[in-house]
């Protein structure tokens, strides 16, 4: 359920529907990642990005591989 939750929130930042938000939306977004980095970074970030509509297999493979298992917050940020 957590991953629906983060789902949600990506979803918000990238549309920017609430950009007021946008720094409370990713420290939330960072402390449920935080819950467990490791399967945020290798199941939940790949089955996100292949959601994304208009994305090619390329770019989903190149903003796949791009994204760092950063800990920290600025970083994740």
């Amino acid at each position: 359920m957590l991953f629906h939750f983060i789902n949600v929130l990506l979803q918000v930042l990238l549309h920017k529907s609430h950009d007021l938000l946008q720094d409370d939306i990713t420290l939330a977004l960072y402390n449920m990642a935080a819950v467990d980095f490791q399967a945020f970074y290798s199941s939940f970030l790949p089955e996100f990005l292949n959601g994304c509509q208009g994305l090619d297999p390329h770019q989903r493979t190149t903003l796949a591989r791009n994204f760092t298992p950063e800990r920290d917050l600025p970083s994740f940020s």
